[in-house]
């Protein structure tokens, strides 16, 4: 099973070897690492050309936005140069089980999208696991985003790359699954197993959930085109938010 795993990076020097070690490690190797870089500020370039020379590893390409992107549209770069039948996302600070790649290999050949469940690990060092498991569809996935983005695996035998493009705003990886299922009318299968430590930076609710509930409603009015229809989709995502924080 050949196996294209996507990694955007920005300013990731710090960690970014982290991931590169879980990934190289995992006891089923992918077939190519394309990095993309969004024209980072820092060394993260320095970085990376090192840890491929000194583990000589030819099968990490890196490349260089021309200017900067975001991370979905580095994801887009990266997709467009993967050579493979598989696709999979890991953002620069997240750090896969050495397993994943294995355990989800089981079955990718039978669902074109297939998720875990996860670990976020905040700035504090504090985690918190995120339980999902089971089949989700279109309606399922409108309701909540179930998919963490560096946990997929995407299975080109029943979806077009072509239409694997992430927009340029926040929870692009949302509005992309929204849009897959939508158009297929297939579902995703999310693994009970935590297979990915996710970081997060740390916020407060209150500036956390106004930063919700404006991407969130931004992803409805991509989906729908529909005022009506999108703010009761986000003013139902906000109350279910408040009601699990309260």
């Amino acid at each position: 099973m050949n196996i294209s795993v996507i990694i955007p990076t920005y300013n990731s020097s710090n960690f970014i070897c982290k991931t590169l070690d879980a990934i190289i490690n995992q006891t089923l190797k992918p077939h190519e690492i394309i990095i993309v870089d969004d024209v980072s500020t820092d060394n993260t370039l320095e970085v990376l050309e090192n840890y491929k020379h000194v583990n000589k590893i030819d099968f990490i390409h890196i490349y260089i936005n021309h200017r900067n992107s975001g991370p979905g549209l580095s994801r887009n770069f990266g997709i467009k140069k993967s050579k493979c039948s598989i696709i999979a996302f890991c953002d620069s600070d997240d750090v896969w089980s050495l397993n994943k790649l294995e355990l989800q290999s089981k079955l990718v050949e039978n669902h074109p999208i297939v998720g875990t469940s996860f670990i976020i690990i905040d700035n504090k060092g504090r985690n918190k696991t995120i339980n999902y498991h089971g089949i989700y569809n279109y309606k399922n996935m409108l309701m909540n985003n179930y998919i963490a983005c560096s946990s997929v695996m995407i299975n080109l035998k029943f979806i077009s790359k072509d239409d694997i493009v992430f927009e340029s705003c926040i929870h692009e990886d949302y509005l992309l699954w929204l849009r897959l299922l939508k158009k297929y009318n297939f579902t995703c299968y999310i693994m009970s197993e935590k297979l990915l430590f996710y970081n997060r930076r740390n916020e407060s609710f209150s500036s956390g959930l106004v930063k919700k509930i404006k991407s969130t409603h931004n992803i409805y009015m991509l989906i729908f085109n529909n005022q009506f229809i999108s703010f009761f989709y986000t003013a139902r995502k906000v109350f279910l938010s408040v009601s699990k924080y309260i």
